[in-house]
């Protein structure tokens, strides 16, 4: 080739396409691209995405967080499962992302992530984003690939905590964008970060700055927490329970029958379980306590014969708090027991010195919650604000004062909003305060917590029902499906997707999002608890379901 031929060649202007439904947004990003001196088309919606993807197939695009019908994560969801547009480099447009926000839109294609509003110069990333892309081709690995160079891009400082506050707990430490240290149990370096992205609906906290240290957890205290052992063999139970009988009230149950029936009618911390089970094995007990409205909160220890990562993280993800191979030493079962009872023990000492207490209601459970602050006797208000909304619950003196939730531009009031409240996993504080008087009408806190708790579970279990024998009845609540889509597991929003396309049954929905027929499940039942799936069946007058309620008028407390 001479060099007046090389000379001739242009070279290729790099195509942008922006989707986004805010047209200033659009009108704006696009011109300072433009400028820059690439070539930029942008659509409303993703409507007709595809079309436009394969007609033009752009260098780049860049999708809105959330558009009227779906979202932008749902959106790369489906462009990284098709062959003809898997290598589409992909960027989200996010108000505020933090850094669980960007594993989420990591593990669903992305590979960067921009802050909608900040005074970044577009052009000048787009072209050092590409620079890099077609170095490395990091868009068409996997997702620790897109970690890694994300973590570097943006020089992450800081620790990434994987069921934080858990014996599970994994870290992965930053150090200027560089992998300092990682560990998952007994497991560090590379293979931790891989085992724990394979966690695809672990809770994740990000904490900046240097290397977090445990929490100092003090034993004992005035608390005296429930404990349920559900073991088989009739001299182990019987061990266990002589073991962990310094901790409070224990009970045993021999089978996974008896132990089910135990945690969903009585209020346990912890319920230690064997995985071989007969009647129901430590698996099948996991999934039930998951579905069950109340008895989700205590926290599972699992024992097991076998010592192995793969079943510990398979413990993980059905809902486990902590995974022991069975010794018989009392040691290690008691300090990881005092480990799961700590956040309780420590909440409810710092409620009881009516201190401003704060509260994780992943770690405590709602329910527990809203029985302590009654047991206690306080006078204060709950504040809790989780990605799908703030709930407010006034209490005094073992009265409801007030109760309200807020998610979107829901409002709803009352029962109603306790009911919600109890499906909260989010985090705030109880701050004590003062009252002049208590209204003589106002209900009894313990008595609304155990109604609503009750109305929800009766709620669930039909509604359940409805959604396992027919899914094609189901519809996505609008403003709540996409509300959760910013905190929905890469399971959770595959199932989601696949309800828009009204599956005859569970089996169909299984097979079209590859998810297991028992996730799938799970999933559907964390959507009709979160409101965000709803049934078509007729409404009951008589029902006080915050989710049934979402068109109709709340039942209003006395304030």
């Amino acid at each position: 080739m001479t060099s007046d031929t090389a000379e001739s060649i242009e070279p290729v202007t790099a195509r942008i396409l922006l989707v986004d439904d805010d047209l200033g947004t659009r009108t704006e990003l696009g011109n300072q691209l433009v400028a820059g001196g690439f070539e930029v088309r942008s659509l409303p919606d993703p409507a007709t995405l595809q079309r436009t993807l394969g007609e033009w197939r752009p260098h780049l695009l860049i999708l809105d967080e959330v558009f009227p019908g779906t979202t932008g994560r749902e959106v790369a969801l489906k462009l990284r499962a098709q062959g003809a547009t898997f290598d589409i480099p992909i960027v989200g447009l996010l108000s505020e992302p933090s850094v669980p926000q960007a594993l989420h839109w990591l593990r669903s294609g992305a590979v960067d992530l921009w802050t909608r509003g900040t005074g970044f110069d577009p052009a000048e990333r787009t072209q050092a984003l590409l620079d890099e892309l077609n170095q490395s081709r990091v868009h068409t690995g996997g997702m620790k690939a897109r970690l890694l160079t994300y973590a570097r891009r943006r020089a992450l400082h800081g620790t990434v905590l994987f069921y934080p506050d858990t014996p599970f707990e994994g870290r992965v430490r930053f150090d200027q964008g560089e992998v300092a240290s990682a560990r998952l149990g007994s497991v560090s370096g590379d293979a931790a970060i891989d085992e724990l992205l394979s966690l695809d609906d672990a809770p994740a906290r990000w904490v900046p700055g240097d290397e977090v240290t445990g929490r100092n957890r003090v034993p004992g205290g005035s608390y005296k927490p429930k404990v349920l052992v559900v073991e088989d063999d009739d001299a182990l139970r019987g061990l266990l329970l002589k073991q962990l009988a310094p901790f409070g009230t224990i009970e045993g149950a021999a089978d996974g029958i008896e132990g089910l029936l135990k945690a969903t009618s009585q209020e346990f911390d912890v319920v230690v379980a064997d995985l071989n089970l007969p009647g129901l094995d430590g698996w099948g007990l996991l999934r039930q306590l998951r579905q069950h409205i109340t008895a989700r909160e205590a926290a599972i220890l699992v024992l097991s014969a076998h010592d192995e990562l793969r079943e510990t993280l398979k413990a993980a993800r059905a809902g486990a708090r902590a995974y022991l191979k069975k010794t018989g030493r009392a040691k290690p079962l008691l300090d990881t027991l005092e480990l799961l009872l700590s956040p309780r023990r420590e909440a409810w000492e710092s409620l009881a010195r009516k201190e401003k207490t704060a509260i994780d209601l992943r770690l405590l459970g709602p329910m527990w919650t809203l029985r302590t602050v009654a047991e206690l006797d306080l006078v204060g208000t709950l504040s809790i604000e989780e990605p799908l909304g703030r709930f407010e619950i006034h209490v005094a003196h073992g009265q409801l004062l007030r109760s309200w939730a807020q998610t979107g531009s829901l409002r709803i009031e009352g029962v109603m909003a306790l009911e919600s409240f109890l499906s909260s996993s989010g985090e705030g504080h109880f701050t004590p305060g003062e009252v002049a008087t208590v209204p003589g009408q106002a209900p009894w806190l313990h008595e609304s917590a155990e109604g609503a708790g009750k109305a929800m579970s009766t709620w669930l279990a039909a509604r359940m029902r409805d959604a396992v024998s027919q899914p094609q009845r189901l519809h996505l609540h609008p403003e709540l499906s996409l509300l959760f889509t910013r905190v929905a597991s890469e399971r959770e929003l595959k199932v989601l997707t696949a309800l828009r396309q009204a599956p005859r049954s569970v089996a169909e929905l299984s097979e079209a999002c590859d998810v297991s027929y028992e996730e799938v499940e799970l999933a559907l039942a964390e959507l009709l608890r979160r409101g965000v799936l709803l049934t078509e069946s007729p409404v009951d007058p008589s029902s006080t379901s915050g989710v049934q309620a979402a068109d109709q008028a709340p039942p209003q407390l006395e304030s």
